[in-house]
């Protein structure tokens, strides 16, 4: 394999946003993992030290695509990378196997492909992956110590093409058996010990916390965006607070998400919640 023929196309839509994504109304990829580092970013970093030549980021909801340009263009200011761009989904009800069969061929790619379910932060463990693909024929795929799949496939081209043109195709239920039927098998890598997929605050925040795995969080156990605002007579701990929220003295927020811009009021409880933009409970008066 060329070590720089590699396109990561990074699946970022699905049937129905997540509920993380629904209550933030932003897209995952635009959450903060560490204080000023999105998810995006860190997937950006990872795959900036990989094989991978050019980043495709697919999304479903046309709506999701000036959030994560905007995220695009703040992250290439302070991060010299390789190229990234968003596109939507080519056609609907596809699968994931059937949108990267879509996207290769309207790219015109015939090299190797690492597809990426980007609700998975970059494991620790993920050069391993290169390593493995680089002395590879028919593809890899990332694994847990658990043996479960951690959101990384690499593969050939040859190998997408068994996808049909039309109709539902999945990459695990069906496109994998449907190799290992013809004969291609494909190598299962472990790079964590376990896979953590973020759909909610529960996983966002468990994800964040994991030992080993997990990323940096300040003396409050917590990711501040820079510019969020924390009075110093505020509580605050075990939550994510993103950019641009204001929480003022008095207010308690506690293993929780505040989205972007949020403002709460002095007398907010926050508890096991996700307050995102236009929730009017606990928020400071317009």
């Amino acid at each position: 394999m060329n070590p720089r023929s590699l396109l990561a196309i990074m699946l970022a839509g699905g049937i129905r946003r997540s509920p993380l994504a629904t209550a933030l109304e932003v897209p995952t990829l635009c959450v903060p993992l560490r204080a000023d580092r999105t998810l995006l970013d860190i997937w950006l970093d990872a795959l900036a030290a990989s094989p991978c030549a050019a980043v495709l980021i697919v999304v479903t909801e046309p709506a999701d695509v000036d959030p994560l340009e905007v995220e695009l263009a703040r992250s290439a200011e302070t991060r010299p990378g390789i190229a990234a761009r968003v596109i939507v989904d080519p056609r609907p009800w596809r699968g994931t196997a059937g949108v990267v069969r879509d996207v290769v061929t309207a790219e015109s790619h015939d090299g190797w492909c690492a597809v990426i379910e980007v609700s998975c932060p970059p494991p620790a463990g993920l050069d391993a992956l290169w390593v493995e693909v680089a002395a590879s024929e028919d593809g890899c795929i990332g694994v847990s110590g658990a043996r479960e799949p951690a959101g990384q496939l690499v593969l050939p081209r040859a190998a997408i093409d068994h996808v049909p043109e039309i109709g539902f195709f999945d990459l695990k239920e069906q496109l994998l058996p449907a190799l290992a039927a013809a004969g291609r098998g494909v190598t299962a890598v472990e790079v964590c010990r376990r896979a953590h997929r973020i759909r909610d605050r529960r996983t966002l925040l468990a994800a964040i916390a994991a030992p080993g795995d997990g990323a940096p969080v300040d003396a409050r156990g917590s990711v501040v965006a820079p510019s969020a605002s924390i009075g110093p007579a505020a509580f605050v701990s075990e939550s994510v607070v993103m950019g641009g929220a204001v929480i003022p003295d008095g207010a308690i927020v506690s293993r929780s998400i505040i989205g972007p811009g949020v403002i709460l009021a002095s007398d907010a409880r926050i508890v096991d919640a996700v307050v995102g933009p236009h929730v009017t409970t606990a928020l400071a008066p317009a």
